[in-house]
């Protein structure tokens, strides 16, 4: 059996690397990047086992029909999206699928905690 993991997903470096050093340290689950919704899906094809939890760092390059379709492929998987303020119309209706939206401007000890409540759930 695999052991737990969560998926980061995030276009910029600078973001996935902060958002994926922050989780490992802080969360129990292994923590795996990727840059888009497809590299995710390519991790959890490859582990042959669904995350704990995916966390989408969202926006232009990452957008609500690119978290409707990691819904579609992990239905049972908590998914937390992070918006600027100027995205947040087109990813709030997601709130209603079950996703957990964080809107920046915030700190990154936020989205961990936030995180790991999901998790405990």
């Amino acid at each position: 059996m695999t052991p737990a993991y969560i998926v980061t997903v995030a276009p910029c470096w600078r973001n996935r690397a902060l958002l994926t050093a922050q989780l490992a340290e802080t969360c129990t689950e292994r923590v795996i990047s990727a840059v888009d919704a497809a590299g995710a899906l390519d991790w959890v094809t490859f582990l042959k086992a669904p995350p704990a939890a995916i966390v989408i760092d969202a926006g232009q390059e990452i957008t609500a029909e690119d978290v409707r379709d990691l819904q579609a492929a992990l239905p049972d998987v908590p998914m937390i999206v992070i918006a600027s303020a100027l995205w947040r119309p087109s990813f709030e209706p997601l709130r209603s699928q079950g996703v957990t939206l964080l809107v920046r401007p915030i700190r990154i000890g936020e989205i961990v905690q936030t995180t790991a409540r999901v998790l405990a759930k």
